[in-house]
């Protein structure tokens, strides 16, 4: 059995080989096509190649110059494990179609994972989900560096171990203007700031904001606004009427057994104001403490940093590629 695939593109095939190593067809094995993976937009096709369970599909991106950017992109962020990890690119035998070797992530979407297993995840379970998508997001700032612009559930990825892992952000620009109304359900993620009429650049800020509500999501099991959602599609209302609802400043509510010291990291995320939000160091660093202390001495700890600055570190962190192996020691 072959792939289905599309024209072959010789300008996109030019931009693989130029920018990513290229891997023998033979050298997957086990491979499986049109595998269902939760929450994802068609089949994938699955194997193995060395010791690396991986995905194959074709590069997105209409153009040489969208694939080339998501392949440098992915490239350059490939130390960091809560980055989608590219291995390089393979080609189909029979058809000559290019396919990108890619991290099989088998849980599939965030969204999809919360649906299926939220009831089963532990608070440390879920605060080490938000901590993955913190690491991802501050090493795709450093290094891209580029804002990720499109994060939301549906963008962050579970690995076989239940880790998240970054994705979707080959489109990620520096300083123009995108709109992001087009999707109803991705509007609910984007800061008040990009939703005003005369809607600002998207800055770090935006990025933040948007990581504050996929932590509700985390915390609660479900999308954001999905019953005002739900009733606004009926009425034919949806963009009008959520963007107004966010501008104005209505947030989702804290879901019971929320740890005060969490809900005040992903509260001071989604401050209307972008100079309030906190930077990438003083949320990972309170997620750190979070998983390491009792919620009080947490909670106090947080109180202090709220009164120095919120820049202040708690402690002196590991690199991106570290971290997760200590979280999991404590």
């Amino acid at each position: 059995m072959t792939v289905a695939v599309s024209p072959v593109d010789q300008d996109i095939l030019t931009v693989l080989q130029h920018n990513t190593p290229h891997i023998p067809f033979e050298e997957i094995s086990r491979l499986v096509y049109n595998t269902y993976i939760p929450g994802r937009i068609g089949k994938a096709h699955v194997g193995r190649w060395r010791e690396h369970e991986v995905e194959l599909r074709e590069p997105s991106g209409l153009d040489p110059v969208s694939v080339e950017k998501e392949i440098r992109m992915l490239h350059r962020l490939r130390n960091c494990p809560q980055i989608l990890h590219l291995y390089g690119f393979t080609t189909e035998p029979e058809t000559l179609q290019p396919l990108l070797v890619l991290q099989y992530t088998e849980h599939g979407t965030l969204h999809s994972y919360l649906l299926n297993f939220h009831p089963h995840l532990t608070w440390p379970d879920r605060y080490n989900l938000a901590m993955d998508v913190a690491l991802g997001l501050r090493y795709l700032h450093q290094r891209g560096p580029c804002k990720h612009r499109h994060l939301h559930s549906a963008s962050v990825l579970i690995d076989t171990n239940g880790s998240a892992i970054l994705s979707d952000f080959g489109n990620s620009r520096d300083s123009d203007v995108v709109s992001s109304r087009d999707h109803i359900c991705r509007m609910a993620y984007l800061a008040p700031e990009r939703l005003s009429k005369n809607g600002s650049r998207y800055s770090v800020e935006c990025d933040i904001y948007s990581l504050g509500v996929v932590f509700w999501e985390i915390s609660s099991g479900r999308p954001p606004f999905e019953e005002l959602i739900k009733a606004q599609v009926s009425q034919n209302g949806t963009l009008t009427a959520l963007a107004q609802n966010i501008v104005a400043g209505r947030r989702e509510r804290t879901v019971q057994g929320t740890d005060p010291a969490f809900e005040d990291i992903y509260t001071r995320c989604w401050s209307p104001n972008p100079q309030d939000r906190p930077d990438l160091e003083w949320i990972i660093n309170a997620l750190s403490a979070l998983l390491k202390q009792p919620a009080n001495a947490v909670t106090r700890q947080l109180e202090e940093l709220s009164i120095v600055g919120k820049k202040l570190r708690l402690t002196v962190l590991s690199p991106c590629e570290n971290e997760r192996t200590k979280r999991e020691s404590y």
